[in-house]
């Protein structure tokens, strides 16, 4: 087992969106998240800036969620760190 993870963050500078859009668009966003294995979610989407960072083991799973969020909503979210990974000290 490797003690690596992978993440990934976007962040969105339009202006607070209404209760009901940022509904639909956590929902969306955390479904997706669970359809691609991405165990680990942080969303704060209803601020200026907002932001959305993933984490996972596999490496497959964070990048089919990156170009997910790349799409939604006609590019809102701009990527601020790119899929990498990160070596975990000691045990993982």
């Amino acid at each position: 087992m490797t003690n690596q993870i992978y993440h990934t963050m976007f962040k969105s500078g339009i202006l607070k969106l209404k209760n009901a859009q940022v509904a639909r668009a956590v929902t969306s966003m955390k479904n997706h998240a669970r359809k691609c294995d991405v165990p680990y979610l942080l969303l704060k989407v209803n601020s200026c800036p907002g932001f959305i960072y993933g984490e996972s083991r596999d490496s497959a799973a964070i990048e089919k969620y990156e170009e997910f969020v790349r799409s939604i909503q006609r590019g809102v979210y701009r990527c601020v760190v790119p899929v990498g990974a990160v070596e975990l000290p000691g045990g993982g």
